[in-house]
């Protein structure tokens, strides 16, 4: 019997996998793992949907992970340091409104990142400077193969650049929960333009949690289409990071180009890449490079899989072109091609 996920994607791609099984406790997900007619199959997972690309046919199991809860870990609450733990399945947006309302803070530059909780380190989510690694006290993890549950501190989860152990290909585990350190002193992010520029406009004088991550949803507002109307994965290309000779070719081409230092390289802006490559409103199908924001790409309405993935590459192709430099999907991929 198969399971159909066109409703399940934020980008509204028609998908269709074997079976699927919405989960709600840890004791149902364990069972349905062990049981004997699916551990030959393919077992994927799948959260709020809003940062995958499904393939028209997926192999396998789907896992819908719909988990909830949100609890202070005994000991913390008080202290300037506040572990809290929540549910894979609980809604990352409303987490980060929720954590500013109780006066902890740290998540605010991440305000308006769909998605569920549980996927937010599998592609270590960042925005304006703060990336969930920064905050990260520890995971909780199934084996899919065992139904075993271990604990991953945040060195084990091997974070990088929009990358983790859990989102590298073969990875056997699947987020039960997350718990992040958060702070009762404020501790603010505010070097990025964009949000710089916003908290001036609103003629913030003194930075607070809440005036931060109003200021975020504002610019976010600005420059990314709301999921509910428009199909979308959010940013589709990650931003390139190069080395120091790269970096310095790059804006000789591009004198205004947005450079970020990120370890021993260069964060450079891919949707200034492909501004310059003259690709927005650039269309194959339904799918379309958003005006307001060229990293994303919007669903005008039944476009496929095929199409989106061939007005990627375009886009990759151009930019390799003229730049020389490799643009990286960032959204993962369900399924096969």
């Amino acid at each position: 019997m198969s399971f159909d996920l066109s409703h399940y994607n934020t980008l509204g791609l028609s998908a269709v996998a074997n079976a699927g099984h919405i989960i709600t406790d840890e004791k149902s997900l364990r069972k349905i793992l062990l049981r004997s007619d699916y551990s030959s199959q393919a077992t994927w997972i799948l959260g709020g949907g809003s940062n995958v690309i499904l393939g028209p046919k997926i192999d396998g199991q789907v896992l819908l992970i719909k988990t909830r809860g949100v609890s202070f870990v005994p000991g913390n609450k008080g202290n300037d340091l506040v572990l809290l733990t929540i549910s894979a399945g609980e809604n990352w947006h409303q987490l980060v409104r929720y954590t500013v309302a109780q006066g902890l803070y740290g998540l605010e530059n991440l305000a308006l990142i769909p998605g569920s909780v549980g996927a937010a380190p599998v592609q270590n989510i960042g925005a304006y400077g703060v990336e969930i690694s920064d905050l990260l006290h520890s995971v909780r993890a199934m084996h899919i193969q065992s139904g075993e549950i271990e604990r991953f501190d945040n060195e084990r989860c091997g974070f990088a650049y929009r990358d983790s152990v859990f989102k590298r290909v073969g990875s056997p585990w699947i987020i039960l929960d997350v718990t992040l350190g958060l702070s009762t002193t404020p501790h603010f992010e505010v070097s990025y333009p964009d949000v710089a520029e916003e908290l001036k406009k609103r003629g913030t004088t003194q930075v607070s949690g809440a005036k931060l991550l109003q200021s975020v949803i504002s610019v976010r507002r600005r420059k990314m289409p709301d999921v509910r109307d428009i199909g979308n994965a959010g940013s589709f290309f990650k931003n390139p990071l190069l080395d120091n000779s790269k970096m310095q070719d790059t804006l000789t081409q591009i004198p205004d180009m947005p450079v970020y230092p990120h370890g021993q390289k260069f964060k450079v802006s891919a949707a200034r890449l492909i501004d310059v490559c003259g690709m927005k409103g650039t269309k194959v199908g339904g799918f379309e490079v958003w005006q307001r924001q060229p990293l994303v790409l919007v669903n005008r309405g039944e476009g496929t899989f095929e199409q989106l993935m061939e007005l990627s590459e375009k886009i990759q192709n151009a930019v390799m072109d003229r730049f020389g430099i490799a643009l990286e999907r960032e959204p993962g991929l369900l399924g096969s091609r």
